[in-house]
């Protein structure tokens, strides 16, 4: 198989010790399994972020073979967390359909019964205010659904 290469940041020299940047001028080749270039592509294994203090540059680094480029991005890590608020309808009673103080509304339709009336409130489904949804629960056969 053929070696990937760098041209950016530092690599391994012939000698076994890390080149400065900018020492090495072959191209970096892409390895289309890695798209988003998450891996080392000296010997496979994960990058540690590192910062390059005199620069203020985020710098990919492997820890095993000691090569490392800038980073493209300034994204170390992205956590996406998702929620099914579907799966705690079942927690939800029914009987909120009763409750003054909610919401209601004439413009949605029941897929269970096809009637047009129900109260909505907003379920919390994550730990901010931008994972809120919107359960509505009919006031006829009281089928509960997100919308």
């Amino acid at each position: 198989g053929r070696k990937p290469r760098a041209s950016r940041g530092t690599a391994m020299d012939d000698g076994g010790g890390i080149a400065a940047a900018g020492d090495d001028d072959r191209p970096i080749t892409r390895d289309e399994r890695d798209p988003e270039r998450l891996f080392c592509p000296q010997c496979g294994n994960m990058w540690q972020p590192r910062e390059e203090r005199t620069t203020q540059t985020l710098m990919l680094t492997c820890r095993v073979c000691g090569y490392e480029e800038p980073a493209h991005t300034g994204k170390v890590y992205e956590n996406r967390i998702k929620k099914e608020v579907s799966t705690r309808l079942d927690t939800i009673n029914p009987d909120v359909v009763d409750d003054p103080t909610l919401q209601r509304s004439k413009d949605v339709t029941c897929y269970a019964c096809r009637r047009s009336e129900a109260v909505l409130f907003q379920a919390e489904s994550g730990a901010t205010a931008a994972s809120l949804s919107l359960v509505f629960v009919c006031v006829f056969c009281k089928t509960k659904w997100v919308g």
